[in-house]
């Protein structure tokens, strides 16, 4: 990083220079660099450190001044705990704990084999949910579908309380960080755990446009080498889950789950970069760098590729060359106008499926699994209310991302994933167009204009939006050739039964995706000229993720 830090002092001194080239030149200097260190501190780390020391305020042509170098935040990242629907109503403030200082009387925790009854007791106490003397009596942990895996651990807990007081949470759910090596970049797992907590701290549940379980406990700590996180959410019971390794054939569960997506998209459709959501990512951002680092990792994944699904990928691997010489015109049409609020991670383990959700319906998980974000202190933000009822970020210490690798999309980026990836062959080719003119209609009825996005247009807008979990996976794979090659985790000679149930998992991912990319003749797409109408995104419209 030295040679980075001489060209940023070089270009103190060389004002007339173009932001823009010196911006781009930083992140390919990073890159190069990174192929000579070692695999601790490989291209992950150099960007991670690049991202860190880049302040793009508000100003997507950020200044490249020499600054004082910001405090480095330790201890629970803002860890905002929020409330339990029967204290909703109390005048008593959301308890905050501001970057920097730690859960009082709570330990932080990061691991399964931590989340004992002594702490559980901790917490609760802190949180209101034990009277005098009250305790945590008992505690049994088991996993929850493929939640043991590549991105992170997902447990149900059930506990038992002596000396409770009305409200507290008997079953819930428990989120860590995955520990140890995992095929995504840590410092992309360290930014997708920072960006879920953040996305508890700036909505009800209500107001996000998408139920979602209310939160008991959230604590994430980035200032460890190994990152701490956990996250205790309601237990979604009643409601049914379906294995995303079994797939969605249920007609009125697929029309639940457009419905619920149709919500989501149409309340933010075309949402500006404002409150609540000023703090969204751009593609623009930072000099258009965001989507140089896209483009990278579409490369990189591409070249790992055959290394651990080589064989289920061979007809999308021989468009690799026209691929990777238009990679400028597939990230403007993935990110091309209407933009939009998508969720990021729609996969059928996300979603519970209950009447009595609105629509049937309701998602967690709001980390993103492509993607993460940089989150750091900028200063500090009062109390405020979004005109239109929506509670804006109330950390003492508010945390703003340099750009997400992701940033927010078009509507149509949820529904490829959950179409082509969730659902068998068959009934995807079956209801396929069916499904999709339910999920139009459902747009237009959330107040999207018909006439600026007809069905045509959204049809095709899903046929693009395709090769988004495509490239999803190819974030991951380099890891997972590591993996591979190091006989580790999926590939180990004796894998875990978690193990077994996630290489399961991406082996139906692997051949639905494949078939869905097949259908579609997605290569033609490529070779279209890009519609009038899907101009590449301006600086001043806003693109979110749910990374949060």
């Amino acid at each position: 990083m030295c040679q980075a830090r001489d060209l940023r002092s070089a270009a103190v001194e060389k004002d007339a220079r173009p932001r823009r080239r010196l911006t781009v030149r930083l992140y390919q200097l990073a890159f190069n660099r990174a192929k000579h260190e070692k695999p601790e501190q490989s291209r992950q780390g150099v960007l991670s450190r690049l991202l860190g020391r880049i302040d793009a305020r508000k100003n997507p042509m950020f200044s490249l001044r020499r600054r004082s170098r910001p405090q480095r935040s330790v201890g629970n990242l803002g860890a905002r705990i929020v409330q339990d629907a029967a204290a909703r109503s109390s005048s008593v403030p959301t308890p905050i704990v501001p970057v920097g200082r730690a859960v009082p009387g709570v330990a932080s925790i990061g691991s399964v084999n931590e989340l004992t009854k002594e702490w559980l007791t901790s917490a609760f106490r802190y949180r209101g949910y034990l009277g005098p003397g009250g305790e945590v009596t008992s505690v049994k942990l088991r996993p929850l579908t493929e939640g043991l895996g590549a991105l992170g651990d997902l447990l149900k807990v059930e506990v038992t309380l002596s000396g409770a007081l009305p409200g507290a949470p008997t079953n819930f759910v428990a989120k860590f960080a995955p520990q140890g090596r995992t095929p995504i970049p840590r410092f992309l797992v360290r930014h997708t755990f920072m960006s879920e907590t953040h996305f508890y701290f700036d909505f009800d549940v209500e107001q996000g446009g998408l139920p979602r379980p209310e939160c008991y406990f959230a604590l994430a700590d980035a200032s460890r080498r190994k990152l701490t996180f956990c996250l205790l959410i309601e237990d979604m019971a009643p409601a049914r889950c379906v294995s995303r390794t079994a797939g969605c054939d249920d007609m009125d569960s697929l029309t639940s789950v457009m419905a619920s997506l149709a919500r989501l998209h149409a309340r933010w459709w075309g949402h500006p970069k404002s409150a609540p959501l000023e703090w969204a990512p751009h593609p623009s951002d930072f000099a258009g760098a965001v989507g140089h680092v896209w483009r990278y990792l579409e490369r990189a994944g591409l070249k790992a590729l055959p290394a651990c699904f080589g064989e289920t990928y061979a007809p999308i691997l021989d468009w690799a060359p026209l691929v990777l010489r238009r990679q400028r015109k597939i990230f403007r049409e993935l990110f091309a106008e209407p933009l939009t609020l998508c969720h990021g991670d729609a996969h059928l383990d996300n979603i519970f499926f209950h009447e009595r959700f609105s629509d049937g319906c309701a998602l967690v998980d709001f980390g993103n699994m492509m993607f993460g974000q940089v989150c750091r202190p900028i200063g500090v933000q009062p109390r405020t209310l979004h005109p239109e009822g929506i509670r804006c970020p109330v950390s003492p210490l508010a945390v703003r991302p340099p750009p997400s690798l992701a940033p927010f999309s078009q509507g149509l980026s949820d529904v490829a994933f959950f179409l082509a990836t969730n659902v068998s062959v068959e009934t995807r080719r079956q209801h396929e167009n069916t499904v999709l003119r339910f999920y139009h209609m459902r747009l237009i009825e959330g107040g999207v204009d018909p006439d600026a996005y007809p069905f045509e247009r959204c049809l095709r807008d899903y046929r693009f939006q395709l090769w988004r979990p495509f490239v999803a996976l190819l974030t991951l794979t380099p890891g997972f050739a590591r993996q591979k090659r190091l006989r580790e985790g999926m590939f180990a000679s004796s894998p875990s039964e978690a193990d077994e149930r996630l290489l399961t998992m991406y082996l139906q991912f692997n051949q639905r995706l494949v078939a869905a990319l097949l259908d579609h003749k997605w290569i033609d797409l490529l070779l279209e000229p890009q519609p009038k109408d899907t101009a590449a995104p301006r600086a001043e419209l806003a693109l979110y993720s749910c990374i949060l």
